[in-house]
């Protein structure tokens, strides 16, 4: 069991939770980055961490924690930072962010959401395989083509976990039948193992690895702009006195597969760039600026133009656009006065949005000391 003082004593009025989500969560390193967040936020004077210990599962325990990781970004912006509890603003269909942040400037409300991997987690199937019966092999896996592309919807990814389980267990069982000194490869189910005696005492499993890595760029795309329209809807349902505070989602991207870059196309837009000689380009990009929808360009001319010039939409562009972003072209995305995303590893995208709804559309947000460029990178905890 990891080492989580910090952890420990926020439970130590609730024992019995604490072990019901070490019994749920199978990973230790869920409880070590539990501890590295909360260690940070109290260093930080993040309020409301003991919402961590209501009676929830180790899925809303491991989202919690995705809170705590964006509390902790904003408290070390200069905020003052509270994880709200679910019934802050009332009840009875009234709706409560997940983060209050507070500066001399005002408030924001923040909703997080979070994206985790899509691929199976073959490695620590077979690890509590080992650890559970006493085998004492190290072992590899090698998978089948269909566990090789990464879930991105529920449904594939329970149907992969399920498969992952069955074929795992089949593997175990096939050990449990061998002799401490055999060593040899098993197919099953189209994934190949192979196993040999354990140098150490102990049996592990060495790692894996896939026939392939099937990237699906457009759904993982498709799979961010749902989350954030369900989260943008959210807005609305706010207390009226609330409704115009700066509401923004922080989405916390533990989700290799959705790059950077793709996340910035699909919200602030596609661009393509025309290769030709610099005065050809320069009238080209002109002629095509001069067709940019009439809320855009009134953005251009307003406080936002430094950040349409970070955004590479101002007059000295190196590319034009092709379509102008859910921010710009959805609807839902008036109600969302910016998006932050923090990827693996270490990459932060903070985008305020321009075309929020005259009452969200907050010039303050400007000055976050967040980087609002697709490929920056920072501090994630």
């Amino acid at each position: 069991m990891p080492n989580t003082p910090t952890l420990d004593l926020l439970f130590a009025d609730f024992p019995q939770q604490l072990q019901k989500l070490h019994t749920e969560i199978k990973y230790p390193t869920v409880f070590e980055s539990a501890e590295i967040l909360l260690s940070a936020a109290e260093s930080l004077g993040v309020l409301g961490t003991e919402k961590l210990t209501q009676p929830i599962s180790g899925s809303k325990f491991t989202s919690l924690l995705s809170e705590l990781r964006i509390a902790n970004i904003f408290s070390r912006l200069g905020y003052s930072v509270r994880i709200l509890p679910d019934e802050e603003f009332g009840r009875n269909g009234t709706y409560t962010p997940d983060l209050l942040a507070a500066t001399s400037c005002g408030e924001i409300l923040i909703e997080v959401a979070s994206g985790s991997p899509g691929g199976v987690d073959m490695s620590s199937l077979i690890q509590e395989g080992l650890t559970e019966n006493n085998l004492c092999f190290r072992t590899t896996d090698y998978l089948a083509d269909d566990l090789s592309i990464p879930g991105v919807t529920a449904e594939e990814r329970n149907k992969a976990e399920e498969q992952a389980r069955t074929i795992a267990s089949k593997f175990i069982e096939h050990l449990k039948d061998l002799s401490p000194l055999d060593r040899g490869s098993i197919q099953i189910d189209g994934t190949r193992f192979e196993y040999e005696p354990s140098p150490t005492q102990q049996g592990y499993h060495s790692g894996g690895v896939t026939a392939f890595h099937c990237v699906r760029t457009e759904k993982h795309k498709m799979k961010l702009l749902r989350e954030l329209e369900h989260k943008a809807s959210k807005q609305r349902k706010l207390p009226s006195e609330k409704q115009a505070i700066p509401f923004i989602v922080a989405y916390d991207n533990r989700e290799p597969e959705l790059d950077p870059l793709t996340a910035h196309s699909a919200l602030t837009g596609s661009r393509c760039c025309y290769l030709a000689p610099p005065e050809m380009q320069s009238k080209y990009y002109a002629e095509k600026r001069a067709s940019y929808p009439e809320g855009l360009l009134a953005a251009l001319s307003g406080p936002w133009r430094r950040l349409m010039d970070d955004w590479d939409y101002g007059p000295h562009s190196r590319c034009y656009m092709e379509d102008f972003g859910a921010l710009f072209e959805k609807e839902w995305a008036q109600h969302l006065s910016g998006v932050l995303l923090m990827h693996v590893p270490e990459i932060i995208q903070w985008l305020p949005n321009p075309y929020a709804a005259q009452h969200l559309r907050a010039p303050q947000l400007l000055e976050i000391q967040l980087p609002t460029t697709p490929s920056h990178r920072g501090t994630l905890q």
